[in-house]
């Protein structure tokens, strides 16, 4: 239960980074740091998020929403929680 709690902070914490600043655009390590998680968390819910269609990734790695509609995001993000 302790570790199912802990993935869905991270997620949360991740988009909160995106949502907070819809134009940032952040490489994995920036994106990790700022939410403050460790390095294998973080990758995993970065992957998780993409795949997802929340965020994007770009020809040079950066991360970003993959919407710039803040309604579409906010969405997502309501939807990611459950």
């Amino acid at each position: 239960m302790k570790r199912v709690t802990r993935v869905k902070e991270a997620i949360a914490r991740l988009q909160a980074v995106f949502l907070d600043a819809p134009g940032t655009r952040l490489s994995s390590a920036q994106a990790i740091m700022l939410a403050g998680l460790e390095q294998s968390m973080g990758e995993s819910v970065l992957e998780a998020l993409e795949q997802a269609e929340f965020l994007r990734r770009d020809r040079k790695g950066l991360y970003h929403l993959h919407t710039s509609d803040p309604m579409m995001s906010g969405e997502i993000a309501q939807n990611a929680h459950g």
